[in-house]
């Protein structure tokens, strides 16, 4: 499973967890920001932008088929989708923020 796998994941665990919208949106959003620290000083700012960009469009993704899947009747045991697609919804636009400047 490769890291950015390893983070949608816990994006996916804090979606569906308890609490105030706005405290998983900062928490889901302090986990990305938690990630900065895997680049190196030197490249560091620019590859940072492209994993922001990059993770912004899987998110993208993640709330289209989300999305999609909740006009579906949910399956006994699983948890609606409702939940997740919020929290990225609201944490959507505010990912392009942690990009740095060039």
């Amino acid at each position: 499973m490769t890291r950015n796998d390893q983070l949608l994941n816990r994006l996916r665990k804090i979606g569906y967890g308890s609490g105030d919208l706005e405290i998983r949106v900062g928490a889901a959003r302090a986990a990305i920001q938690d990630e900065r620290s895997r680049f190196s000083a030197s490249d560091a700012g620019r590859i940072w932008n492209w994993y922001v960009r990059q993770l912004a469009a899987d998110i993208g993704l993640e709330r289209h088929r989300l999305a999609r899947s909740a006009h579906k009747p949910a399956r006994p045991g699983k948890p609606t989708p409702a939940p997740l697609l919020t929290l990225l919804t609201n944490l959507w636009p505010r990912i392009l923020d942690l990009q740095e400047n060039e």
